[in-house]
């Protein structure tokens, strides 16, 4: 980012007045304003840990009014009260940074930097579904683990999940201006739709784990049979990637 001209503003008052000043500052000032927010205040991230610490643009703030907020994929363009958006920073200690983007310069010559290293990046991957296979191993284990480990791994899967879903989502819109075939889009869009799939799973296997009546062993066939799936739309896709690109 520094690259191109990107660079930072990290909020330094500790009140809402202050963040208030400094939120409307900044978007008057035409920067973008991140602000860190715990999940557990919007039901769209109700798949994330509410008491982690997941970031959010505020695209628009009006103080004692009404703010709009976004996030990649969960939450687009949503109004809310503008004393709920102050108070949700507040609880998260206020972790509020600009970026500004006045100074950005994107000449032909970054563009092609930056094109050449992700298309050799692509090139040069190794097709490793290492990860696909270890997240296997963890959910064969599962029926056999003791409550308490098997509560950490699916917590620990979920995440991996979110993150692959997202990732994968932002590939996607990335691919969509460059010069490939839109297939390969839609098969990136495929590989975060699956991984949002399983995410859901894993989450529907932490409430049935939590169930102190349900004594039945846990069942991982769709678990299993949907990442088996999932790796293979993988390797499929990055080979599609390496195709298209040696072409250009």
């Amino acid at each position: 980012m520094a690259q191109v001209g990107v660079h930072f503003t990290d909020f330094e008052g500790s009140s809402t007045k202050e963040a208030a000043q400094y939120i409307e500052t900044n978007l008057q000032a035409g920067n973008i304003v991140f602000s860190g927010a715990k999940p557990k205040y919007f039901p769209e991230l109700h798949f994330m840990d509410g008491e982690s610490t997941h970031y959010l643009i505020i695209e628009q703030f009006t103080n004692k009014q009404h703010a709009i907020i976004s996030d990649i994929k969960n939450i687009v363009s949503k109004t809310y009260e503008a004393d709920f958006v102050l108070q949700v920073t507040a609880d998260s200690d206020y972790p509020l940074f600009s970026l500004h983007r006045k100074d950005i310069q994107i000449t032909p010559e970054i563009k092609h930097a930056f094109h050449n290293r992700a298309r050799q990046c692509i090139l040069h991957n190794e097709d490793d579904s290492r990860l696909f296979d270890h997240a296997l191993e963890i959910v064969k284990m599962l029926p056999y683990s003791p409550l308490e480990i098997a509560t950490q791994l699916t917590y620990s899967l979920g995440q991996v999940f979110i993150i692959l879903s997202g990732s994968r989502y932002v590939f996607s819109c990335y691919m969509e201006l460059q010069p490939v075939p839109a297939y390969v889009v839609d098969l990136l869009r495929h590989c975060s739709d699956q991984a949002e799939t399983i995410k859901n799973i894993i989450i529907k296997k932490e409430i049935e784990m939590k169930n102190t009546n349900n004594h039945r062993p846990l069942q991982i066939a769709q678990l299993i049979e949907k990442l088996e799936m999932l790796r293979d739309y993988e390797r499929l896709t990055l080979l599609a990637l390496k195709k298209e690109l040696a072409n250009e």
